[in-house]
């Protein structure tokens, strides 16, 4: 079984930079006083890591017009059922927006809470689309979402990868797209995970507003 190449990224140490072994790394933070390293599995994140792109600071909007949504999603073996659920951030309020998903399953377990996220990513673009908003970020953790908005449908031809596709497609809304690094945990993020985690129990798509003040 191969062994997953890691890239070691040293932000504060003797040499700042990225190794591709564990020695060299730690011969850069021994015995440095306040060392600042981590290990990745790619290099984008790695890079990302080093400069100091911060994406965890919750943002701050101040035009009716424009959005920043952050998706999750979740599935369960058990009763072969997957979560979804975006929050959305706007300029004077935040909406939650959960379910579970109601279509077959993909051959691929492995797929199976990024087909919640592409779940996550229509309803973000139907919740623009119904409320005025012109351009949205949205955050995600799973590269599908990427991935299927090149690919008409699936090498399976499953229905959700059409309807993903010809929806980014035909929207209005600019939707941007931006993915999380792994490392970095975020208030909204880890909100969406676990909305997409209790969107597997509920009965119907819950929809909670908040009010900012």
């Amino acid at each position: 079984m191969s062994k997953t190449k890691k890239f070691y990224a040293v932000r504060k140490g003797l040499t700042p930079g990225i190794y591709e072994s564990w020695k060299e790394c730690w011969n850069n933070v021994e015995n440095i006083s306040g060392a600042e390293y981590k290990s990745f599995t790619n290099e984008e994140d790695a890079k990302a890591y080093l400069q100091g792109n911060n994406k965890s600071v919750l943002p701050v909007i101040n035009d009716d017009n424009v959005a920043v949504a952050y998706i999750g999603g979740s599935y369960t073996g058990k009763t072969n059922k997957i979560g979804y659920a975006a929050t959305i951030v706007e300029k004077d309020k935040e909406t939650d927006i959960y379910w579970r998903a109601h279509f077959k399953s993909h051959p691929d377990v492995k797929l199976h809470a990024g087909l919640g996220e592409l779940k996550a990513v229509l309803k973000v673009v139907e919740f623009c689309e119904q409320n005025n908003i012109k351009t949205v970020t949205i955050y995600y953790g799973n590269q599908i979402v990427i991935y299927q908005q090149h690919k008409n449908v699936g090498d399976d031809g499953f229905e959700l990868f059409k309807t993903y596709y010809d929806v980014i497609h035909s929207t209005k809304v600019n939707v941007v797209f931006d993915k999380l690094p792994s490392y970095e945990k975020h208030h909204y993020k880890e909100r969406a995970e676990k909305n997409a985690k209790a969107g597997l129990l509920v009965k119907r798509e819950q929809k909670r507003i908040c009010n900012k003040t």
